[in-house]
């Protein structure tokens, strides 16, 4: 990077910068026969499985990529004092261009000798991949600010930019800012208990263009589609080169005071955040040839929230201080538009509906709440209904250190409650037979007598009559009765009833969504910082040695063996605990 400035008064000064980033990656995997592991492993474009052919006979692929990124801006910077007044402000603009390239081959049908890892060993032609993307954003932007003796702040922002992700008539979009705070506390009588109060508000809007080549109708090509014949084929979607960018706007008000020389302090944030002009693949008739279309939705999403954090100093003296600080944040999402053409006819996309449902296929149900099973496996209904919703109820987070003389003992907690989450590792878990709890006797009969059904479900059967259901799923005419479900099938049979195939794009089973609420430790230290005199000796300003884990503890109300921190899980690894020393040494 290089940057220049030059300082042209005393309130008014110009910089230029211009930043260069590159990266270069090499990939090699080498996959060995016998390996469940598809055939081809993506390297560098993509990233994901691929299987093709023989997937046991191991395989080989290799790539590079890489790329680079400039960014110059140029930026004249004004701060002026007028009495009791302060004006500010800038105007700059900037130009970002970033290029990346790369390009990977993969061995097909395995390797011709085992162990032997070279394009050279693909059994069938080669697979090639490449891919090239260049972009560039160019912006101009300024800002004014003024405050009235240090107690009246307002600012404001505009910025203009063009993408080349977009077509000409939409490359240029502007979008604005403004903020304001007031410290109330200066005009009041001064106390020994209100240190500091103010208030403040903000409204923004922002901009997300489409991707790169997003909307440019293209061909994907495929080498030896037909023996040595290559093949194109259009997408499945029609691109549309009138996209606006994605929009959000955002409007905040709050307050914050500290108390007490500082010891005690309170902030409290209320906000909405609206999205439109999202950018989607919506879908279409199959007659038209295609299955999506790129558009602008015209759906608009709004969220809620408030957000309150308190920090305080108990106890303070000149050997021991203690400090905490605690913070809580709740928010909902809901429709406050929707798409009259491409917004699905279903209840939970209305206008008010929460935009964050778990769609679930539930089990079918008799009246008293009893499974209905068909030749003894459970079954599910033929219309998706709301299962819970996957955003918490709220999110929480406490921090406390002790520090006594040279020690400190610091921890942080923090956690959600609520929110639902599919648990994809128990799904595959039951389904494989490895599940802890699916050992029992009726799995040992299984493995006794393989193929002979010893498992009956608890639940119901239809012996007579019939049911009928309305366009979303309500019955509109039950007839049924019901009596004990006496059909016996394999537990294996049951069970793989039970919990839904996530592979094949199914929704989760009743069984798999499970409540997200957590606890965690998430960070524990304890510090020693060294005596001045031990620090001179080698003409340091401070050193001090800590100990430190994190993720040192988790409970779960409802996640065993893996961690929902996420708020997804999707086959992840249980959290890992980490344990460690820190030496840190100030010049």
């Amino acid at each position: 990077m290089l940057n220049l400035e030059y300082k042209i008064t005393d309130w008014l000064n110009a910089s230029a910068r211009i930043g260069y980033e590159t990266y270069t990656d090499s990939q090699k995997v080498r996959i060995s026969q016998g390996s469940y592991t598809g055939g081809g492993i993506s390297t560098v474009i993509g990233g994901g499985t691929e299987i093709w052919g023989e997937s046991t006979k191991g395989s080989f692929s290799t790539g590079l990529s890489r790329g680079h990124s400039i960014n110059s801006d140029f930026i004249i910077n004004a701060d002026k004092d007028f009495g009791d007044f302060n004006i500010n402000g800038l105007l700059g603009g900037s130009i970002y261009y970033a290029f990346d390239n790369a390009i990977e081959a993969l061995t097909q049908g395995g390797l011709t000798i085992p162990g032997y890892y070279s394009l050279k060993a693909s059994v069938n032609p080669l697979k090639v991949n490449s891919r090239e993307s260049k972009q560039q954003i160019n912006s101009l932007y300024g800002k004014i600010g003024a405050s009235w003796r240090n107690m009246l702040f307002v600012e404001a922002t505009l910025r203009n930019d063009w993408s080349s992700t977009l077509a000409a008539e939409q490359r240029s979009y502007l979008y604005p800012s403004v903020a304001g705070s007031f410290v109330v506390s200066e005009i009041l009588p001064k106390t020994d208990w209100l240190s500091l109060w103010k208030i403040r508000g903000s409204w923004t809007v922002s901009k997300t263009p489409a991707g790169i080549y997003e909307i440019n109708n293209v061909f994907s090509v495929t080498q030896n589609a037909w023996g040595n014949m290559t093949s194109t084929s259009v997408s499945g979607a029609i691109k549309n080169s009138d996209i606006d960018p994605y929009t959000t706007q955002t409007f905040e008000v709050g307050t914050a005071a500290w108390f007490f020389g500082k010891r005690l302090s309170l902030d409290m944030a209320y906000y909405t955040k609206r999205m439109y002009n999202m950018i989607v693949y919506a879908g279409v008739s199959a007659a038209s040839g295609y299955s999506s279309k790129y558009i602008n939705s015209k759906e608009e999403k709004t969220r809620r929230g408030v957000e309150i954090s308190l920090s305080a100093t108990p106890i303070k003296s000149r050997d021991f201080q203690w400090d905490i600080s605690a913070n809580w944040a709740k928010s909902v999402a809901r429709f406050t538009q929707i798409d009259p053409e491409f917004t699905e006819d279903k209840p939970w996309w209305q206008v008010g509906k929460r935009t964050d449902p778990v769609i679930i296929n539930d089990y079918l149900k008799d009246p008293d709440g009893n499974l209905i099973h068909v030749n003894g496996k459970p079954q599910y209904s033929a219309y998706q209904s709301v299962y819970g919703y996957s955003d918490p109820d709220w999110t929480w987070g406490l921090s406390t250190n002790f520090k006594y003389r040279n020690w400190s003992l610091g921890l942080s907690i923090d956690g959600r409650v609520g929110g639902m989450i599919s648990s994809f590792t128990e799904a595959y878990m039951w389904r494989n037979g490895v599940h802890p709890e699916s050992v029992t006797n009726e799995r040992m009969l299984d493995a006794n007598e393989p193929g002979v059904p010893h498992y009956i479900g608890k639940g119901v059967q239809v012996i007579s009559g019939s049911v009928e259901y309305d366009t979303y799923g309500n019955i509109t005419h039950d007839s049924r009765t019901f009596a004990p479900n006496d059909h016996a099938v394999t537990y294996k049979e049951y069970i793989e009833a039970l919990h839904k195939n996530f592979a094949w794009g199914d929704p989760a089973s009743a069984l798999d969504v499970r409540d997200g609420t957590f606890l965690k430790l998430r960070e524990l230290s304890l510090t020693y910082t060294l005596p001045k005199k031990w620090c001179n000796v080698i003409r340091a300003s401070d050193i001090s040695v800590s100990a430190i884990g994190y993720n040192v503890l988790m409970w779960a109300k409802d996640f065993k063996y893996s961690d929902p921190d996420a708020g997804r899980e999707d086959l992840s690894d249980p959290s890992s605990r980490y344990i460690g020393v820190n030496v840190k040494i100030t010049f």
